[in-house]
C-alpha cells in the first residue's frame, strides 16, 4: 500500500491503526533557541504511545513510538501535547522512561507530574487525531499474544454478503474467530496433455483477504481451529458445535440457491478443549468433507465454513441430510443439495459463533478429477495450451504442426478444422474424421 500522509485535525473523519503505524513528524511554530517536550498518547486510556525531547533542533525520542492499535469497535482520540523545555536536556529520567515504556502506562503514567519533575512549562500547544479499529490492529494484538478482536471484522463483513440464507442469520453471538488450514499434500498429474507437480503446502483462510486458492489446496478436510473474541481459548469442554461448509455458487438452481445452498461438509456433537476443535472424524460427519470443484469458465466458488453452538446433544443426526435435503436431487447428491440451512439452524437451535471463507477457482487438479470422474476430456480441456486429440510428444507436435502448414496452404481452415487436422497425422482417427472435414 503506498505511503499516505495525514494531518492530525480534531475535526477530521477518524483515521485506521494502519495509516498511523510510522512514528509521527511535527511541525509548529516554535521560539528561537527554545526546546520541546512533545508527548504523544491514547486519549481514552492514558498510555503513552511516544515522546520527543529537544524539539525541534536536536529531536531525539525519550521511548520510542509504537502506534494505537484500535481493534474495538469505537474510537479513541490520539493525543499530542507539547511543552516548553527550560533548556536542552540529555535525557527523561529512568523513572518515567520506564512508566512510559511499560505495558500499562495509562495506569501509572501522570502527565502534570511528568511536566513538573522534568521542570516543563506548559502545555504550550496540543492537537488530536480521531482513530477507529481496522484489522491491521486486530492482527497485531494477536501476534504479540493479546486478545483477538477478528470476530467482529468477521461478522461486519458476512452482514455483506449477498446470499439470503446468511442475511438471515443471527450474527450476533459471533463472539470468536474461526481458523480453517488447509494442509495439502505434493502432488504430480498430467492432464490436458500438460504435467503439473504441486508441492506440500498449508493455506489459512483469509476472509478479508481477495486471495483465491486453487482446487488442489482444498482437497482434504481442513483443520478447525476457534479463538474467543476476549483472548481466551476456550476450555468448556462441555459445549458442542455444528461445523457446516457450504457453497452457494454451485450451478444455480440444479445444486443450491440463495436461500439453500449445497452442503460440502456437515458435522454435529464437536467438542471443543482448549480452543481447538479436536477429532472431527467419521463419529461426527453427517455429511463427509466433499470439496467445491469448480468447472472450466465457472466464476469462482465462495465456500463459507460456520460455526454453530449447539443447545443440546444432537441424537438424530442420521435424519438430517434426508430431512432438509431436495427429495428430488440426484442420488450422488442427495442430503446435500438444496439444503434449507435456515430451517435446519432453527429446528436445532444452533447459535452461529463464528464464520469464515474462501474463494476457490478451476485449476489443473480440478480438471484432472472430472475427467477421472468420468466427464468428457474435450468438455473440460478444451482452449487448455497443449491440448491436441490425442496428446503429443514434442517431437510428434513439430511433426504435426509442419504437415497441417501444408494442408492450410492455399486454403482457410477454422481453428477447429485445424485442430482436427493436427490430430490426423499423429493416429488413425483421422481415417474416421476426414469425411466429416
Amino acid at each position: 500500500m503506498p505511503r499516505r500522509g495525514i494531518n492530525a485535525n480534531p475535526d477530521m473523519s477518524p483515521t485506521s491503526p494502519w495509516f498511523i503505524r510510522r512514528a509521527p513528524t511535527f511541525s509548529m511554530q516554535v521560539d528561537q533557541n527554545t526546546y520541546y517536550t512533545i508527548v504523544t498518547m491514547d486519549g481514552s486510556t492514558g498510555d503513552v504511545l511516544g515522546a520527543v525531547i529537544n524539539y525541534p533542533y536536536e529531536t531525539q525520542d525519550a521511548i520510542g513510538y509504537h502506534p494505537l492499535l484500535q481493534a474495538r469497535n469505537r474510537t479513541s482520540p490520539v493525543v499530542f501535547v507539547a511543552y516548553r523545555q527550560s533548556g536542552r536536556t540529555s535525557s527523561v529520567s529512568p523513572k518515567w522512561t520506564n512508566i512510559m515504556a511499560g505495558p500499562d502506562s495509562g495506569a501509572q503514567f501522570d502527565l502534570s507530574s511528568f511536566a513538573l519533575d522534568q521542570q516543563l512549562s506548559g502545555p504550550i500547544a496540543m492537537n488530536v487525531m480521531p482513530v477507529n479499529k481496522d484489522p491491521w490492529a486486530a492482527q497485531q494484538r494477536i501476534d504479540q499474544r493479546g486478545p483477538n478482536f477478528c470476530a467482529q471484522f468477521i461478522s461486519e463483513a458476512l452482514g455483506k454478503a449477498s446470499e439470503t440464507f446468511i442475511q438471515r442469520f443471527d450474527r450476533s453471538g459471533m463472539d470468536s474467530f474461526l481458523t480453517v488450514g488447509f494442509s495439502s499434500s505434493a502432488s504430480s498429474f498430467t492432464v490436458c496433455c500438460s504435467e503439473f507437480t504441486y508441492v506440500d503446502s498449508v493455506e489459512t483462510a483469509n476472509p478479508l483477504s481477495d486471495k483465491t486458492l486453487g482446487a488442489i489446496t482444498i482437497r482434504t478436510q481442513p483443520d478447525i481451529r476457534i479463538t474467543r473474541a476476549n483472548g481466551g481459548g476456550g476450555g468448556n469442554s462441555d459445549r458442542l458445535y455444528t461445523i457446516m461448509a457450504v457453497d452457494p455458487s454451485t450451478p444455480k438452481n440444479a445444486l443450491s440457491t440463495p436461500e439453500r445452498p449445497y452442503t460440502l461438509w456437515l458435522a454435529v456433537n464437536v467438542k471443543e478443549s482448549q480452543g481447538s476443535i479436536a477429532g472431527v472424524g467419521t463419529a461426527n460427519n453427517v455429511l463427509g468433507y466433499a470439496p467445491t470443484i469448480p468447472a472450466p469458465q465457472s466464476p469462482p466458488h465462495t465456500i463459507y465454513f460456520f460455526l454453530f453452538e449447539q443447545s443440546g446433544e444432537i441424537t438424530d443426526a442420521t435424519q438430517i441430510g434426508p430431512k432438509y435435503s431436495d427429495p428430488l436431487c440426484a442420488d450422488f447428491v442427495l442430503g446435500r443439495c438444496l439444503f434449507q440451512i435456515t430451517n435446519f439452524t432453527k429446528d436445532y437451535g444452533l447459535k452461529l459463533r463464528a464464520a469464515s471463507w474462501i474463494t476457490v477457482v478451476n485449476d489443473a487438479y480440478a480438471r484432472y478429477w472430472m475427467i477421472k470422474s468420468g466427464q468428457v476430456e474435450w468438455d473440460i480441456c478444451a482452449g487448455q495450451p497443449k491440448y491436441t486429440i490425442p496428446c503429443l510428444r514434442p517431437g510428434e507436435l513439430a511433426f504435426a504442426k509442419a504437415r497441417v502448414t501444408e494442408v492450410s496452404a492455399g486454403s482457410t481452415l477454422t481453428s477447429s478444422i485445424r485442430r482436427v487436422v493436427l490430430s490426423c497425422f499423429v493416429s488413425l482417427a483421422c481415417l474416421i474424421v476426414a469425411d466429416v472435414i
